[in-house]
């Protein structure tokens, strides 16, 4: 799969010449309800969530190389780099992100599952895990649908 990173010219040529990229902080990023497309419905869970993802990042990449907004808003007004990377999707996985006009809330009963039994992995449901990973991805890889042009692998 070929994904691109927009950067400014300064940090496209660090990235180049350290064989590295800056990881995006969620706390960081530019929209403002990032981790917010959807809500637990306890709403504590969700706030302990946030401030686990607020001490990780992501590496934000776009499918596209050609956008004219994502140029303007990543590449220093048209004025940075465009590095395109060749990535096999069975060696790296992508979050596949979805895109949403309004919260959805998720029931929160596979994480309280998981918790009852975690002094005792043998007694978890068998799909438990499973299902807890799919609702952590659901809550990293929801954005609102404006977010949609920047069409992100």
């Amino acid at each position: 799969m070929r994904v691109y990173k927009y950067l400014e010219l300064k940090w496209a040529l660090e990235a180049i010449n350290e064989h590295r990229f800056k990881i995006s902080e969620f706390a960081d990023m530019n929209d403002p309800f990032e981790l917010k497309g959807v809500a637990l419905s306890e709403p504590s869970y969700h706030e302990s969530f946030i401030r686990v993802a607020n001490n990780m990042g992501a590496l934000c990449l776009s499918k596209e190389w050609s956008n004219p907004l994502l140029w303007s808003h990543y590449a220093a007004k048209h004025k940075g780099l465009c590095l395109g990377f060749d990535i096999d999707p069975a060696v790296v996985e992508f979050l596949e992100l979805s895109y949403v006009d309004s919260v959805a809330v998720c029931r929160v009963d596979v994480l309280n599952k998981l918790i009852a039994t975690r002094r005792r992995p043998e007694a978890q449901p068998p799909d438990a895990r499973n299902e807890a990973e799919e609702l952590v991805k659901r809550l990293l890889g929801t954005k609102f649908k404006k977010w949609e042009y920047e069409n992100e692998a």
